[in-house]
């Protein structure tokens, strides 16, 4: 069985869906259905691409192929058009597969209401394109757009089968868009749980420069293919945090030059570590988690922010407005495959979401992620967000906009590490039992499977 999909972004542009998108594509392959990707957008200068393979079809259209989470099971193509009008490119990029003899058994579109189900729709009506089509719908915003064109759009827009997130969505498709239940299939978010597996948690991180010196040294020794067993650990650094803070040093902060990353390590060394991963917008409320790490008493606590966006530099002021710019780390923009390293020196994630249209259905993947990785999660009280905390015990649930609540909340967790562990474990088990990567897609093979034989109504 072939699929396309279909997405205006795509993997290593960093967000929710398109790390979703990415994910779940790259599990349906590896369960052994073909999967091609055609995408608007990807970032040529990633140093991810980079490291894929490249080759010509047909000026100015570059394909590449995809590697597959270390794998070569997706044997999948991206198709990366840039800018531009999307339909004729779109036709393009189909018409090459065809010609190739990549002829799909299912057309997947993935997103919100966004471009690619308008291009969907033009190519089904001047293409006339029959292929089999599922659209997996993540919200029902329709930026820039009035209530009343998005629900001319979504009556019009008619796939044979909608996979949504959240049975929230499959109501609002019924009751509002009269869109036929039994032909709605609701997925939820997934998250590799084999992939985001925590490291054993050991005794606590030492403290003093040693450390740094320590696990640079041994890095050098390591890239020089030389034995390390000569070296001596400092006092206090014990294997299972020695391997952790390795880790960490190799996967991310191997873009920086050696006295960087002996500064950052200085900085980790012995500390509470809060981290988020965001794009920096202003309904993500960083600046209220900037504000809150500077009302804590505990001075032994440092923030850890991997993203980028608008609001970086004003976070940057904030934090050296308030004296705590010696507290706060900025990572920049982190590849989705190394947040799982930063996961784990945390001890607590925090999502401090102010309530924003298109935010209040799908459970963050960052939050997920998390979660998995056994570290106990603060969040505001947004519906989507706050859900998966509350139905898992895996951390608290503070109000919006309120700084004074996350600051209590992060030192209520600090103040117990026994409780903290066994939250974070809470986490875990929950995203393991409702979660799972491999079980959706597995699912969303059955929808495919079952619309190719005719076991959904028209």
């Amino acid at each position: 069985m072939r699929a396309l999909h279909l997405t205006d972004c795509f993997y290593p542009q960093i967000g929710g869906y398109q790390v979703l998108t990415y994910q779940l594509t790259s599990k349906i392959a590896q369960l052994g259905t073909h999967c091609d990707v055609i995408t608007l957008k990807v970032d040529p200068a990633d140093k991810w691409v980079k490291r894929g393979s490249y080759f010509n079809v047909s000026r100015p259209f570059v394909l590449t192929k995809l590697p597959c989470m270390g794998s070569s099971t997706l044997k999948g193509i991206v198709a990366d058009l840039e800018y531009g009008t999307p339909l004729p490119r779109m036709v393009f990029s189909l018409d090459s597969l065809v010609k190739n003899g990549s002829v799909p058994d299912v057309l997947h579109v993935h997103g919100g209401i966004t471009s690619m189900p308008i291009v969907t729709m033009l190519l089904r009506k001047f293409r006339k394109l029959q292929f089999p089509l599922v659209s997996s719908l993540y919200n029902l915003r329709f930026a820039g757009f009035s209530k009343a064109v998005e629900t001319r759009f979504l009556k019009a827009y008619k796939p044979d089968v909608f996979i949504v997130s959240d049975d929230s969505i499959r109501d609002i498709l019924v009751n509002d868009f009269r869109f036929p239940e039994e032909r709605i299939e609701t997925v939820p978010v997934g998250v590799d749980t084999a992939f985001l597996l925590p490291a054993p948690r050991g005794d606590a991180s030492p403290d003093g420069p040693a450390v740094s010196s320590f696990l640079v040294e041994r890095a050098r020794l390591r890239s020089e293919r030389r034995s390390v067993s000569a070296l001596s650990p400092p006092r206090g650094l014990g294997p299972l945090n020695k391997d952790r803070l390795y880790r960490f040093l190799v996967n991310v902060l191997g873009r920086y030059d050696k006295p960087s990353q002996q500064a950052i390590l200085d900085q980790l060394a012995g500390k509470k570590v809060i981290f988020v991963a965001a794009v920096l917008l202003k309904y993500k409320g960083i600046d209220l988690l900037v504000d809150a790490v500077a009302k804590l008493k505990d001075r032994s606590v440092l923030l850890i922010i991997a993203g980028d966006g608008p609001e970086l530099q004003p976070l940057k002021a904030l934090a050296a407005k308030l004296g705590i710019q010696g507290r706060v780390l900025f990572l920049g923009k982190l590849p989705w495959r190394y947040v799982k390293f930063a996961l784990d020196l945390s001890h607590a994630f925090v999502l401090p979401n102010r309530p924003h249209e298109g935010s209040q259905v799908l459970p963050p993947l960052a939050l997920l992620e998390a979660m998995s990785m056994e570290v106990p999660c603060i969040v505001t009280d947004i519906p989507g967000i706050s859900d998966a905390v509350r139905s898992s015990g895996a951390g608290f649930v503070v109000p919006c906009e309120d700084s004074s609540a996350i600051a209590s909340a992060l030192a209520s967790l600090f103040s117990d590490e026994a409780k903290r562990l066994r939250t974070g474990k809470k986490g875990r088990a929950y995203v393991e039992k409702r979660h799972s990567l491999e079980t959706n897609a597995r699912h969303v093979i059955a929808v495919y499977e079952k619309l190719l034989s005719g076991g959904y109504p028209k």
